[in-house]
């Protein structure tokens, strides 16, 4: 939890204790993510719990403990089946544009999930990619 600690004032730009809508969107261009401010307030919504427009310490640890939870095999075999609107037991890029909002998003996507290239994202890569957020 200490880490957590770190990364979340690593996030907090201004050292008021919370990340807010600005700071998250820096952190997310800082990494490459060119978000959109839609995307910014889905996320902002669902990590801030208390409603006051920004993510305190707490939250951020609490959001944490949730994709951890959420990591469990029968959550993301779940997860991927919803996805898997055709029911091919892979996910295409029109299954992803449904998720992602935009053709060159679900491309980019795709690019950065789809390991063997075959252009579908299997069950193993969809499982590795959601692990990954664990490690």
């Amino acid at each position: 939890i200490g880490s957590l600690r770190e990364v979340c004032e690593k996030l907090d730009q201004n050292g008021d204790g919370s990340i807010s809508v600005e700071e998250l969107q820096a952190a997310m261009e800082s990494e490459g993510f060119m978000p959109v401010r839609d995307e910014i307030a889905k996320l902002m919504e669902g990590l801030d719990v208390d409603g006051n427009q920004s993510i305190e310490y707490e939250e951020f640890v609490a959001a944490t403990m949730e994709v951890n939870t959420w990591i469990r095999e029968e959550n993301i075999r779940a997860a991927f089946q919803h996805f898997d609107t055709e029911g091919r037991g892979v996910l295409t890029v029109r299954d992803l544009v449904g998720i992602m909002g935009s053709e060159p998003h679900a491309r980019e996507v795709m690019g950065e999930i789809d390991l063997d290239g075959d252009g579908t994202i299997s069950y193993d890569e969809f499982r590795t990619m959601m692990r990954s957020f664990t490690s």
